[in-house]
């Protein structure tokens, strides 16, 4: 059931927030639910730098973005 998938996602994603979160404050569901936007956009690019980091086995620079 992809509700119930979507349930378990969001309660471990919840749960790993709070327990890396630092020095920032607890977070409720519903609160980072409404920054999920912000976060996932961070996120890809994260991971679109990791991926080429491996890949590639340099670091990305803006040169990098102009070639095929």
């Amino acid at each position: 059931d992809d509700g119930k998938k979507l349930e378990i996602f969001w309660k471990r994603f919840v749960e790993n927030y709070n327990t890396y979160r630092d020095n920032l404050s607890e977070t409720s569901n519903n609160q980072l639910k409404s920054r999920w936007p912000k976060i996932h956009y961070v996120v890809r690019k994260f991971n679109a730098y990791a991926i080429w980091k491996d890949n590639y086995k340099k670091d990305f620079t803006l040169e990098n973005a102009w070639c095929c």
